[in-house]
C-alpha cells in the first residue's frame, strides 16, 4: 500500500506537468509560422546551342511566392564565357507570383563545358538565398554538321552533273 501512495503524487505531478507543457507548446506553435525553404523557382532557356565565339542569349526566369523588395541576383560565369552586356548583377524588387526574366548575352571564348551560376539574395530571406545553375557547353559539332551538310551537298552536285553528261552522250 506504501508503494500505490507513493506513485500516485508523482503519477499525478508528471500528468500535471506533461498537460502544462502542451499546453504551453501548442500557442506558441501556432503563433510562429513554419518556416518556408523554397522562396524562389527559377529557371534558364537559352536562344540556340552553344558554339564557340558565338554569341548566344542567356535567360533566367525567376519567381517568388512572396513579395521580394530589394532582390539582388548575381550571374557568376567561368573565365571561359564572357558577358557581352551590361552587368552580371541585378538588382530590384520581386513582386509575388509575377516573373522576372533577366536576359544575358554571352559569349564562350573557349571550347568546353562550364557551369554557370545565378546566386538569388534577399535579406528579409536571410539563410534561404538560392543559387541555380546551368550547364554551358560549347562544342565544334555544330561547324562539323554544316562541313558536312556542306560535303554532301558537293558530293550530290557532282552525281548530278554526271549523269546529265551521261544522258546527254548517249543521245
Amino acid at each position: 500500500m506504501n508503494s500505490k501512495k507513493f506513485l500516485k503524487p508523482s503519477l499525478k505531478r508528471g500528468f500535471v506537468l506533461c498537460l502544462l507543457s502542451f499546453l504551453l507548446i501548442i500557442p506558441i506553435s501556432l503563433s510562429t509560422p513554419p518556416k518556408k525553404t523554397e522562396f524562389y523557382k527559377g529557371e534558364f532557356f537559352i536562344s540556340d546551342e552553344p558554339a564557340l565565339n558565338r554569341t548566344v542569349e542567356l535567360i533566367f526566369s525567376i519567381e517568388t511566392i512572396y513579395d521580394a523588395p530589394n532582390t539582388t541576383i548575381k550571374l557568376i560565369l567561368p573565365q571561359e564565357i564572357e558577358l557581352i552586356n551590361a552587368t552580371a548583377i541585378w538588382n530590384g524588387d520581386l513582386k509575388k507570383n509575377e516573373k522576372t526574366e533577366l536576359k544575358f548575352f554571352l559569349k564562350a571564348v573557349e571550347e568546353g563545358e562550364w557551369r554557370i551560376t545565378t546566386y538569388v539574395e534577399n535579406e528579409e530571406f536571410r539563410g534561404f538565398n538560392r543559387v541555380f545553375f546551368f550547364n554551358f557547353k560549347t562544342s565544334q559539332k555544330i561547324n562539323q554538321i554544316y562541313y558536312l551538310i556542306f560535303l554532301i551537298s558537293i558530293i550530290l552536285i557532282t552525281i548530278i552533273i554526271f549523269l546529265k553528261r551521261n544522258r546527254t552522250k548517249r543521245k
